[in-house]
């Protein structure tokens, strides 16, 4: 069976490497198929950055083998650490508006062949 989850834990690692629940799930494979250097390499590279389920992961019992292993606690320090921000829908505005600002400013050809009416609307379909 350990042959099993460390097959899963190469093969969410390696074939999917953006998508962060397939890193995750990468983890847990790697942790029940006994490979803790695996498992503690890839949640130190998700948590904080795309993985935010900081409850879930602390109390998934996939990962009830590393909960012995130095490196935990550590781990859980740096869950315990993460800060996410809570903005309020005018900040959140006002981030987004920055954005297309500055992608306007980077591409200024977007508009050269097409009003920005036409444009948005392709964009839209």
């Amino acid at each position: 069976m350990k042959k099993i989850f460390l097959l899963l834990s190469i093969i969410f690692t390696y074939i999917a490497v953006s998508a962060q629940n397939d890193q995750y799930n990468a983890a847990c494979a790697a942790s029940r198929g006994g490979n803790s250097d695996l498992a503690f390499n890839i949640l130190k590279r998700i948590i904080g950055v795309s993985y935010f389920n900081f409850d879930h992961l602390i109390n998934d019992p996939d990962f009830n083998s590393l909960h012995k292993d130095k490196r935990w606690q550590p781990l859980i320090k740096k869950i315990q650490q993460v800060k996410l921000l809570n903005l309020k829908p005018d900040q959140l505005y006002t981030d987004f508006d920055l954005t297309v600002s500055a992608l306007k400013e980077a591409h200024t050809g977007l508009y050269w062949y097409n009003t920005r009416p036409q444009f948005d609307s392709i964009c839209n379909a």
